[in-house]
């Protein structure tokens, strides 16, 4: 009897750190999703107006001063609205929206390790690596945040209001996420990529030889496969900085137009083998050598070492 009461015990136990999570799960996407379909609305709505308006004035050249005033009248009141400095205002939102990024919120959680968690569920399958799905939901965010502060300074400027700092306000918010990321929620991700999607190619029976190398001091940062009217490999690289950020200045993209010589004909039968390639820390991949004989395509990898503390 003890025995049986104790697994029952345990039973309860774990589905009550079930119910536990999905709790945390459930408050923190209540709490984010009103800011986040506010602040789509709001830049949606800003854009839609201001295009009209600007159309408007140029058709209407001959036309009267009121009458061209009077295409910005909704403009103006989304304007007020916008600027409107309240407990339910569009700034609460914004930084609302921020807080729940970076888990300033009441069960202390942020949005990225709800989006986390829900993207490397056993059940739920996505293409790509978990860090490539958990930076993408970061980057849509941010941009959607990047884009409300544009919005929020146009409109104060329509008012003619007093000048707000937003850049340096708006540069705190994304670097604080993004540190979130990198901190927090980076080290829990896997980089292995799943469920690869796959697309005809016309394919070749040549032998064939490819190397992607990075210009000096760059590194190998990512690859993409855009099979349009020909099939290209487009490699994207760059100079890093310190703890392995991006130097944005110096990404470049270089394509790649011999795809289909590296992959077999439609009548072959192509098996795959992977297997994870793994360097020493602080070792960033520079180049790539892809070769195909007799139909089996082989690839050597080279990496060179990168202090991330100096960069």
């Amino acid at each position: 009897q003890i025995e049986y009461l104790s697994k029952q015990l345990q039973e309860i136990s774990d589905k009550l750190d079930i119910i536990n999570v999905n709790v945390l799960i459930n408050s923190t996407l209540t709490e984010i999703t009103p800011a986040y379909q506010r602040i789509k609305y709001v830049n949606e709505k800003f854009e839609e107006l201001t295009f009209a308006t600007e159309t408007s004035s140029k058709v209407k050249k001959d036309g009267s001063p009121a009458d061209i005033l009077d295409e910005l009248t909704e403009l103006t009141e989304l304007a007020k609205s916008v600027t409107k400095n309240d407990v339910d205002g569009f700034e609460f939102y914004l930084n609302t929206f921020h807080d729940v990024m970076v888990g300033n919120n009441l069960f202390g959680r942020s949005a990225l390790k709800t989006a986390s968690e829900l993207i490397t569920k056993e059940n739920v399958k996505t293409s790509g690596s978990e860090v490539g799905n958990v930076y993408n939901f970061l980057i849509v965010l941010t941009a959607l945040q990047a884009k409300a502060f544009l919005t929020l300074t146009t409109c104060r400027k329509l008012l003619g209001l007093a000048d707000i700092d937003y850049t340096s306000i708006m540069n705190e918010h994304l670097n604080k996420e993004k540190e979130e990321f990198r901190v927090n929620i980076l080290p829990t991700l896997s980089n292995t990529f799943s469920n690869p999607n796959y697309a005809k190619v016309k394919g070749s029976d040549e032998d064939a030889k490819m190397i992607v190398e990075a210009k000096p001091g760059h590194a190998l940062i990512g690859f993409e496969i855009s099979n349009d009217s020909i099939t290209v490999l487009k490699v994207y690289e760059a100079k890093l900085k310190q703890n392995y950020q991006v130097d944005k200045d110096s990404l470049s993209e270089v394509i790649y137009g011999d795809m289909d010589k590296l992959l077999c004909p439609d009548q072959s039968e192509q098996i795959y083998y992977t297997n994870n390639i793994v360097f020493p820390n602080e070792y960033v991949i520079t180049k790539i050598d892809f070769t195909k004989k007799m139909k089996t395509l082989r690839y050597e990898v080279t990496a060179n070492f990168y202090d991330s503390s100096t960069g």
